[in-house]
């Protein structure tokens, strides 16, 4: 397959290396000089003359829609993977047809997630938490977080846009969301413009009730999440890969890579299992939901 990576900061360089590892040939496109990869400096460039079968969109947030909106003028109908969140805001899509279209929420792939949705499918889901967190100085310590996008609003920063992968998981684990409630805002003392904390109280359309926090804030790095349905308990550290189910403690081995390349395998291949961008906007208009709830000091009805 012929793969062009949009974007090379972090999660493009992850995007391109595991391609190349899998023995695909990639392109990307991005300012930069390369060593090692064929680049371009523009899109059409690369769409032309390289002429991919799948583009990964892994560039800023908040030009991913103009970035979709070039690729589908340039006549490119091929699977295109925008990185999360999908956008900044849910408005910008609403010309995108779903086709081929897809959005990296790679914790999909994560094992313990997978044994999860597979030991709960089919029942009365009762209630599900989920918690992420991790201080924002230990993520690239090499680098000045207050200089990241994550620090502003307009380049798509904030927890919750940046930590959307719960509230992807919510909606993969539990369907569409009926109501939410939210606190939201700026706590630490982190030097950003954007929230750093976000605790959120919600309903599904089936009736499952859900809390969730992901915070910039947490010292020791945590992602879990617990599910009750009539017959199961699932407790699943998605750090450590450890899943206790009805008592029973099971352990998955992996790395850093592991739910990239099972993403990407799927891309490449049959697509099962990947994040829609219909799905995608759903997460957005929850995460559009949660902020106007917080504003408001209201329930919000989505």
């Amino acid at each position: 397959m012929r793969i062009t990576v949009v974007g090379y900061g972090s999660i493009g360089q992850r995007h391109a290396r595991l391609a190349i590892g899998s023995g695909h040939d990639v392109c990307l496109v991005t300012a930069q000089n390369v060593e090692g990869f064929m680049t371009f400096k523009d899109l059409p460039t690369a769409i032309h003359e390289f002429r991919p079968n799948t583009v990964i969109i892994a560039n800023e947030t908040h030009i991913h829609a103009n970035t979709l909106k070039e690729l589908r003028r340039l006549g490119f109908s091929d699977a295109v993977m925008l990185e999360k969140p999908v956008g900044v805001k849910s408005e910008e899509f609403t010309s995108f047809k779903n086709d081929n279209t897809f959005v990296g929420y790679n914790l999909r792939f994560h094992p313990v997630v997978s044994k999860i949705r597979s030991a709960i499918s089919g029942q009365n889901i009762i209630s599900i938490s989920l918690y992420v967190g991790q201080n924002l100085t230990k993520w690239q310590p090499e680098r000045d977080y207050r200089m990241s996008y994550r620090a502003k609003k307009e380049t798509g920063g904030g927890v919750l846009r940046d930590l959307s992968h719960e509230i992807d998981l919510l909606i993969y684990l539990v369907g569409p969301i009926k109501r939410v409630s939210a606190l939201v805002g700026k706590k630490s003392g982190l030097e950003i413009q954007t929230e750093d904390c976000a605790c959120v109280l919600a309903e599904s359309v089936a009736g499952t009730f859900v809390t969730f926090e992901v915070n910039y804030i947490d010292h020791t790095s945590n992602r879990y999440l617990n599910v009750n349905t009539d017959s199961v308990s699932a407790r699943g550290n998605l750090i450590s890969g450890e899943l206790v189910l009805n008592g029973v403690t099971e352990n998955y081995q992996l790395d850093r890579d592991t739910t990239y390349a099972l993403q990407l395998k799927s891309l490449l291949s049959d697509q099962k299992g990947l994040c829609t961008l219909d799905e995608g906007l759903q997460t957005l208009s929850m995460i559009e939901a949660i902020e106007k709830s917080a504003k408001e000091e209201s329930w919000i009805q989505l």
